[in-house]
């Protein structure tokens, strides 16, 4: 998708909004990569986390309530590639700043339980084939299992 929207970042400030928006969501969860790396979230459950439940497929890039504004990872994905996207500075400085946002993003999120997706997880344990109870668990209890685990 960036890739073929690239062009779009001709237009000075206007294209760097437009490409933004159209990446936000993926922008998102590009950041929040490392976090999710972090707690050993799958790759599915990472789609169903960031585009989610009803849309953790590749059909996601077509369907609308990926990029709608309610998605927590496309308002924070459009504020980082539009920060990125300004001249001279864009390419400089944000990326730092973007780093240590998706940092507090992450603290908010574990400081609220973690992700949805384990909760999911935890409601429907017959969808949890092949994901440790490490990764099912959040926050303080992510670390009780892995002290028994030890």
């Amino acid at each position: 998708v960036r890739i073929v929207t690239l062009p779009i970042q001709i237009v000075p400030l206007l294209g760097g909004a437009v490409y933004s928006a159209i990446n936000a969501t993926f922008t998102g969860w590009d950041y929040m990569d490392r976090y999710f790396d972090a707690i050993s979230l799958p790759p599915k459950l990472q789609r169903v986390e960031v585009f989610g439940e009803d849309r953790s497929d590749c059909l996601a890039l077509l369907h609308p309530a990926t990029y709608d504004s309610d998605n927590d990872y496309a308002r924070f994905g459009f504020m980082c590639g539009f920060m990125e996207s300004l001249p001279i500075v864009g390419w400089v400085l944000f990326p730092v700043t973007n780093a240590v946002a998706a940092a507090l993003f992450a603290c908010d999120i574990e400081k609220s339980g973690g992700p949805a997706a384990l909760e999911i997880l935890k409601s429907h344990p017959s969808q949890s084939a092949g994901i440790s109870p490490a990764t099912a668990a959040t926050g303080l209890e992510r670390r009780e299992v892995a002290s028994y685990q030890e």
